[in-house]
């Protein structure tokens, strides 16, 4: 499992240069390690794809909720700008969001059943946690943030 951590950091390394738009020797390198690793990258739109048997990774561009997202568990408004689905977990990450649109979330989790496991509401920014006995739900938010988002669904 370290070799995977030291490797895909390596990569993320590589993408940064290369979504950057700097040309530098060690590109067709970083370009062939990535696409051995899954990992695919647009440079002319700055998107990031990565698929392995562990799960799906997908940031820039038009990012999509995974197809396999609990349909039980209500979704915040707008377009995500990345997600990421394991199988047992996935993480959506908006921007732009205002507190009402969290506050209505919160809403929607309560009506189906969801009881608060963890509740740290501050002017600018809330942190909770839900549960139903099948999965954890936890959600992140700051306005200084740009109003962004973190939305978490962890089964049990």
């Amino acid at each position: 499992m370290r070799r995977t951590t030291v490797t895909a950091a390596a990569i993320a390394a590589g993408l940064a240069i290369l979504l950057t738009g700097c040309v530098n020797p060690l590109q067709a390198a970083v370009e062939k390690a990535a696409e051995e690793a899954g990992i695919q990258v647009d440079e002319d739109n700055g998107t990031v794809r990565i698929e392995s048997e562990d799960g799906t990774l997908h940031a820039g561009g038009e990012v999509e909720v995974p197809a396999d997202f609990p349909a039980d568990v209500p979704l915040p408004g707008g377009k995500p700008v990345s997600a990421m689905s394991t199988g047992e977990g996935w993480a959506l990450a908006y921007e732009k969001v205002d507190r009402a649109g969290v506050e209505q979330l919160i809403a929607e989790l309560e009506s189906r059943g969801f009881t608060t496991a963890l509740a740290f509401d501050q002017p600018d920014a809330i942190q909770r946690g839900f549960e139903n006995g099948s999965m954890t739900v936890s959600i992140i938010w700051s306005a200084e943030s740009d109003g962004s988002l973190v939305y978490g669904v962890t089964l049990h």
